[in-house]
């Protein structure tokens, strides 16, 4: 069995979080066979990305940036990894057809942000698209909501959502995803497996992994 994580940098804070994930993504590995993981820029890119806009940066510009922080986001797990898990390939793959190609011979592959104009969502759908595999999309929120929870109390998570609903932002006025419309795109014309939910439970994940019941958003 193959799996392809979106892994949100936020998740990624510091020493203690990226030792903490090494540990999961170790073991989950060891549940699915063989993994390639997408690691996004999370704060490092947020904050680079802003002081570059205050500078007079244009956004092509700042998509390097945050691809940058995808990089550094990377190679701060692949150190860790590679102590606990001896199948990972020794280095962070630059592109998803190195990725996949590296996969034929090692048990986990760590990916960065890629190029400008593609999140590494986008990044994630694409590797799930070639390899035919389920996709994980892993972040900071619980899944896709009826309206913003930050805002909203009585906001509600949505078990299943559209792709198709994603990409044309056919959703409910206020309605959250964490799921970017060019993935989304990727994901409907490929029909890959997704599941979207909170990287702060391990064991839902561990769940979700396995295919049994999970608190996040099915996207069909």
């Amino acid at each position: 069995m193959v799996a392809v994580l979106s892994l949100g940098g936020s998740l990624l804070s510091d020493v203690d979080s990226i030792m903490e994930w090494s540990n999961s993504l170790a073991g989950s590995r060891r549940v699915v066979g063989k993994m390639v993981v997408v690691i996004g820029g999370g704060a490092l890119a947020r904050d680079h990305i802003s002081r570059a806009r205050a500078l007079g940066g244009d956004e092509f510009s700042c998509d390097r940036i945050g691809i940058l922080a995808t990089k550094i986001n990377s190679e701060l797990l692949l150190a860790a990894l590679r102590t606990l898990d001896e199948e990972t390939y020794p280095i962070v793959a630059s592109s998803p057809e190195e990725a996949v190609v590296a996969l034929g011979s090692y048990g986990v592959v760590l990916l960065s942000g890629t190029q400008p104009g593609h999140t590494t969502d986008c990044v994630s759908a694409m590797v799930a698209e070639n390899l035919r595999s389920e996709l994980l999309v892993v972040t900071c929120v619980d899944g896709v909501y009826d309206r913003d929870p930050k805002m909203y109390g009585d906001a509600k998570l949505m078990e299943e959502v559209k792709a198709e609903d994603l990409i044309r932002g056919n959703m409910s006025a206020g309605s959250q995803s964490p799921l970017d419309p060019v993935a989304a795109m990727i994901i409907s014309r490929s029909k890959i497996p997704t599941k979207i939910l909170n990287g702060k439970g391990k064991e839902n994940l561990k769940r979700a992994l396995e295919g049994k019941s999970f608190r996040g958003t099915r996207v069909v």
